[in-house]
């Protein structure tokens, strides 16, 4: 039979890292989302949200001291070329 070990953190800790992780990770991120979808074009916004795999691996180099493999490097790199095309692509004109 096996049996379960108490959780060492206590459920109190717990429940108020979920919360903060709902609070913060995710209310305040949609909320900021929504704030850039009204201050500017909706393709200039989602732009940020594309751009969320670069951040995490910059922030994992800077914030963990981590180095990205050259496989991850590359990838990065076609993400950044990606984003700046997308970016700096002539804009259609709107059908009259």
């Amino acid at each position: 039979m096996v049996r379960c070990h108490a959780d060492p953190l206590g459920p109190s800790l717990i429940y108020s890292l979920v919360q903060y992780n709902a609070i913060l990770g995710y209310g305040l991120g949609w909320t900021l989302f929504h704030f850039a979808l009204r201050h500017m074009p909706a393709s200039m916004a989602g732009l940020g949200t594309l751009a969320s795999p670069l951040v995490g691996v910059l922030a994992a180099c800077l914030q963990l001291g981590e180095s990205p493999a050259p496989m991850d490097a590359t990838g990065m790199s076609l993400i950044g070329i990606a984003l700046a095309m997308l970016a700096w692509s002539p804009k259609e004109s709107d059908p009259a």
